[in-house]
């Protein structure tokens, strides 16, 4: 039976019912794909800087590290990669997370380039990164990739 068939045989009521339908499974199938990204980041200024906490999760099948998770930003629609960071922790690395574990990782963004980079004074197993962005003050948006997976985007104000 060819569509133009099927739907010149309903009519009314059936053709409401049928869109009705076929509207309320699209609808699930979004709210299911928007599912898997992670929340929107908290924002949390830190000393007169913009300050984000991510809420991370393992997708992989393997073990990760929790150290420099943050893959790249979205800061007013463009996309900034990690450069990568060096340095040690005082203590030794953390445990590795396990498959669908989650973990909180903060991210402060600079105005310009970064000068220093400290975890004191941060709850002990949480971690941060400080990223040099070109922003000047105004209202942002911005979403960040960890472990490969994006969050939902958020405003600030700078």
């Amino acid at each position: 039976m060819r569509l133009t068939e099927l739907f010149g045989r309903l009519s009314g009521p059936r053709v409401f019912s049928v869109i009705t339908v076929v509207l309320a499974f699209a609808a699930a199938s979004a709210c299911g794909r928007s599912a898997a990204r992670l929340e929107a980041p908290a924002f949390t200024p830190m000393m007169g800087l913009p300050a984000f906490i991510v809420e991370c999760r393992n997708t992989t099948d393997g073990p990760i590290s929790p150290v420099n998770p943050i893959d790249a930003l979205r800061l007013d629609g463009a996309t900034i990669r990690s450069q990568g960071t060096v340095g040690s922790l005082l203590g030794g690395y953390p445990p590795d997370v396990a498959p669908g574990k989650r973990w909180n990782y903060m991210i402060v963004l600079h105005p310009g380039t970064v000068t220093r980079t400290s975890n004191v004074g941060l709850k002990p197993g949480m971690f941060k990164t400080d990223w040099g962005v070109p922003m000047e003050k105004g209202s942002h948006t911005v979403a960040f990739q960890c472990a490969g997976e994006w969050t939902a985007e958020t405003s600030f104000d700078f």
